[in-house]
């Protein structure tokens, strides 16, 4: 029997990896359960961007890092324009593939007004001339993050990069913390893997204010 794909809906149950790379990449396909494909995405965009806001803000109350909640709320922000350009493109390019008329009122979703009862092309029109200022509102956002934060890699080197960062950070915790077992960055959720660094931080400041006792 096929599984069924979810969604993580928080901290206790979203997997480190999952989180790092939903906020590097910026694709909601990470707050699913398992590997799913765009039309997953592009059916649950109001409902995967709440819970984006839901698991960040959690999130930042539980590391209270004001700096990097910054960067991550920016983050998610672009991620979210750009999701809304491409699944409005993609409605389109449905609609003109198909001329079903139904696809076009789930551009109500994404916060735009479809009216299926008034003539279809004008409205299409509209819709057209803002998905071009928003491609440029999106390219504009990329280039001031990019810079703004010193970032310049391609999904690829993203995705290798935090994935070679949090194994070595898990190995440093297994090591540091005698845990006698192996972290999965991939089944760790996010609020367990923020204890581990708490608990290895205060394990590295009491050998710290012993050695200075001794001296």
């Amino acid at each position: 029997m096929k599984k069924k794909i979810g969604l993580y809906t928080s901290c206790e149950t979203l997997p480190i990896y999952n989180f790092t790379m939903f906020l590097s990449e910026g694709d909601y396909k990470y707050l699913a359960d398992g590997k799913v494909n765009k039309a997953f995405v592009s059916k649950r965009v109001k409902k995967l961007k709440k819970l984006g806001e839901k698991i960040m803000e959690e999130y930042r109350r539980v590391t209270f890092n004001t700096k990097d909640f910054k960067q991550e709320k920016e983050k998610f922000n672009l991620l979210y324009i750009t999701s809304k350009f491409e699944t409005t493109s993609k409605i389109l390019t449905i609609y003109y593939e198909t001329f079903d008329l139904s696809v076009l009122s789930l551009l109500n979703e994404l916060g735009y007004q479809f009216n299926e009862e008034k003539e279809v092309e004008p409205q299409i029109e509209v819709i057209v001339k803002a998905l071009k200022v928003l491609k440029n509102k999106i390219n504009i956002a990329t280039i001031n993050f990019k810079k703004k934060y010193n970032i310049d890699a391609t999904t690829t080197e993203i995705e290798g990069t935090i994935f070679s960062r949090l194994d070595k950070q898990a190995l440093i915790l297994e090591t540091s913390l005698e845990l006698g077992y192996r972290i999965d960055i991939k089944k760790t959720s996010v609020i367990r893997w923020e204890n581990l660094l708490k608990a290895n931080k205060e394990k590295a400041e009491s050998i710290n204010n012993i050695r200075d006792a001794k001296n």
